[in-house]
């Protein structure tokens, strides 16, 4: 097409017949970067990707209506270049010499990453991230006049160091579940503002500035990845679990945090599990909720969405409860029961806990039973103290999971009881004729 011709004296604009995206569409081949005229308003252009020969994303700058200020628009799909020594003399970037003018920048669908100091000291005040994109690099946007960046609907799952720090004007950081790693200093020197994060992810020295205000905003849909360690604290810490459970149904929970308030719930830690006769649970109320502890709850509201709150430092560790060689072991990311290699675990549905003869999935926040030692799997009863009343979830769950009901509760001389009696063995009767004896 350009066979003989003398690039250098070609101008070519929009007018003649090319499409608005042949700056970008051809930036990366020869003849198109020597013309002197590109589309009349582009200021410069290249390629950025970190494929091969960066062919992968397409950039130009491109001059704004004021004619002082600029706008870089980047093209293609997949990684883009980490703009480090490696890449030139010093942190360089390609479109670096109209960096302190370009006010706006527009990313593709398909791009998945951010390299490093792509944008660094840029006077933009606002960008949209794709959702595709899963990395951004170390010192990204660092120095920029950002007052806003929103992740939670993207893949990121790792975030540089000084990804956005001294970042002064930046007020919100909003950062989605699946992220797991934030770099050394990543969102710090924020002057006020909240972070909000769905996920604890592993975390560098100073991650997170002092100064705004972290919210850990839980839901029962998310499948967080918690990192390990004791307890993660910060001076202005709020976090919330969103979770819901029907009236009067019993669920299992596991908080990273200690509850503010409980008001229409009622929490039951494990005290023992007996294996004699068919055997059986028992759980007894509790008062006040610790951090990481496993617990069985039941929901006294009308309201079957509810929400629990903190201000105290959140942990990261579940600590099971124990007793009688039996865990109950709570997790705050989802877990995959299997049933067929350990047949000694245990899970809660529909008010009764099943055992589990193959594969079961098991929520965030959630606990499950395990025997340890490799003891031969029960059926149980479930049975809940609340003070000086007990009373039972009837029914004893059977191997094949069928449900053998609860009819009738005798003390030793055949006395037909309303409720189990503390201080004296219980005879419980199954529809089936099975019996189940407990002390209280």
């Amino acid at each position: 097409m350009f066979a003989g011709v003398e690039v250098s004296n070609i101008e070519v604009g929009f007018g003649n017949g090319l499409s608005a995206e042949a700056p970008y569409l051809y930036a990366c081949t020869p003849v198109w970067k020597e013309f002197k005229n590109l589309a009349g308003s582009v200021q410069a252009n290249g390629c950025c990707g970190a494929g091969e020969d960066g062919k992968n994303l397409r950039w130009y700058v491109l001059k704004n209506a004021d004619n002082t200020t600029y706008t870089l628009k980047i093209f293609g799909s997949g990684q883009m270049a980490d703009f480090t020594k490696q890449y030139a003399a010093y942190y360089e970037t390609p479109w670096k010499d109209y960096q302190k003018s370009i006010t706006s920048v527009e990313l593709p669908d398909g791009i998945t990453s951010i390299g490093s100091y792509a944008f660094e000291d840029f006077n933009i005040s606002s960008i949209s991230i794709p959702s595709t994109v899963t990395s951004i690099g170390e010192t990204a946007f660092s120095c920029s006049k950002l007052t806003a960046i929103d992740l939670s609907l993207t893949k990121v799952t790792s975030i540089g160091a000084s990804a956005f720090n001294n970042c002064g004007s930046l007020n919100s950081v909003s950062l989605p579940s699946c992220l797991q790693q934030l770099g050394y200093m990543a969102i710090s020197n924020m002057t006020g503002g909240t972070i909000t994060l769905r996920s604890v992810p592993q975390l560098g020295n100073n991650a997170l500035g002092y100064n705004a205000t972290l919210l850990f905003d839980l839901t029962d849909s998310d499948r967080p990845y918690m990192a390990t360690g004791s307890t993660f604290s910060h001076e202005k810490l709020q976090a919330s679990y969103h979770r819901t459970l029907a009236k009067d149904n019993w669920g299992t929970i596991v908080l990273p945090f200690v509850p503010a308030s409980t008001e229409g719930l009622e929490f039951y830690e494990l005290k023992d599990m007996t294996k004699a006769d068919g055997g059986s649970l028992s759980f007894q109320k509790v008062e006040t909720v610790q951090a990481g502890v496993p617990y069985l709850f039941r929901n006294l509201s009308d309201d079957s969405e509810f929400t629990l709150t903190s201000t105290s430092d959140l942990t990261l560790t579940a600590t099971p409860q124990t007793a009688s060689g039996f865990a109950l072991t709570g997790s705050f990311q989802a877990v995959k029961l299997d049933g067929k290699t350990n047949g000694n675990l245990y899970y809660l549905k529909d008010n009764r806990f099943y055992h589990a003869t193959g594969n079961i999935n098991v929520s965030p926040f959630r606990a499950y039973i395990e025997g340890s030692g490799g003891a031969k799997a029960q059926s149980f009863m479930l049975i809940i103290e609340d003070g000086d009343n007990i009373t039972s979830v009837p029914g004893i769950i059977d191997l094949n999971g069928s449900i053998d009901e609860t009819v009738a509760i005798y003390d030793l001389n055949g006395k037909l009881l309303n409720a189990p009696v503390r201080g004296q063995v219980n005879i419980i009767r199954t529809r089936s004729g099975k019996t189940v004896k407990k002390m209280f």
